[in-house]
Parts: structure tokens; sequence; C-alpha cells
């Protein structure tokens, strides 16, 4: 039996999301990326920051070991659906979470990472805001990435998703 993840709902033709998880994003590889340099010059208003210390950004693990807290399961539940997103976790020591949580947020247009410190998702970018910075990656959501939304009806699969991004 398969799934079909886009069903429309027959009363009010709306989408439903049945069990979406991280891998339904689909293709999104090809990100442009920048060595030493970071967009510190980038206004608090256009980026999140997720820090080493942050809810979502700090080390994390799903197992029970002494070293690390457990992760928060980021599970969303509704009639017939469950939608699993394990990635947001460990924002600020993964880069493929890091490059996740853009890919699913519409407006991120790059992320800034460095291993240990810091995740950002960037919702403008323009090359005259970088600053050089060693250690630090800058990488461009490519635009195969960008959703496109269909009418005002289509209810986006990733909503659930980019709620918690925004705690």
């Amino acid at each position: 039996m398969e799934i079909d993840l886009c069903a429309k709902d027959l009363t009010n033709s709306q989408i439903l999301t049945k069990g979406m998880r991280e891998y339904d994003i689909g293709a999104c590889d090809n990100w442009l990326v920048l060595h030493h340099w970071n967009m510190e010059n980038l206004s608090i208003q256009l980026k999140h920051i997720y820090d080493a210390y942050s809810e979502l950004g700090r080390k994390c693990s799903f197992e029970t070991d002494y070293y690390y807290p457990l992760c928060t399961y980021h599970t969303f539940y509704s009639e017939y659906t469950r939608s699993d997103y394990g990635r947001l976790n460990n924002l600020a020591y993964d880069i493929e979470n890091c490059r996740f949580a853009c890919a699913i947020h519409l407006q991120c247009k790059a992320i800034e990472f460095l291993y240990g410190v810091h995740c950002i998702l960037a919702f403008d970018f323009d090359k005259s805001i970088l600053s050089q910075s060693i250690g630090t990656i800058i990488e461009l959501k490519p635009s195969e990435c960008n959703f496109k939304i269909k009418d005002d009806h289509y209810i986006y699969p990733y909503s659930n998703a980019v709620s918690v991004l925004h705690v």
C-alpha cells in the first residue's frame, strides 16, 4: 500500500499532510559554499541564530548517555498523520541539520555555520554584508529548494516544523 503524501480532503479540497519526514524534502543539493566568511553585518531582524546553548542548537543525543542531554522529539500528530523532524536538533553541531532547517523555511536564503558555535538562518543575502572569518562557512540555498505556493488553499507541509524554528 502506498501512502499519498499530498492527498486532498474531499470536503474542502485542501491538501492533507500525511507523515512528512526529513527525507520528504526532496532534491535540495548543490548549495553554493563560501569558506571563511560571515554575515555579521546582516541585521538581526533578518536572521535566526541558534547557538550552542540554545534548545535547538545545543549538542544532544537520542541515546541515553552521560555526556549529552536527550534531544527533543519534534513529532507532530493530527488525524491519520504523524510527522517527525529529528533534524531540528544539534543545529550548531551538524551542518546537515542547519541546511535542513533553511531548506524547509520559505524565507531562508542562506546559512552561516561555525561548528560548535552557531547555525544562522539568513533571510536576506548580499555579498556586500560579508566579512572574513576563519572557520565560518556560508552556504546559499539553491533554487531547487524553493517551494512554489500554488494557491491560497495550499497548506505548506513543513509549517509545523518551521513553527519550532521560531521558538
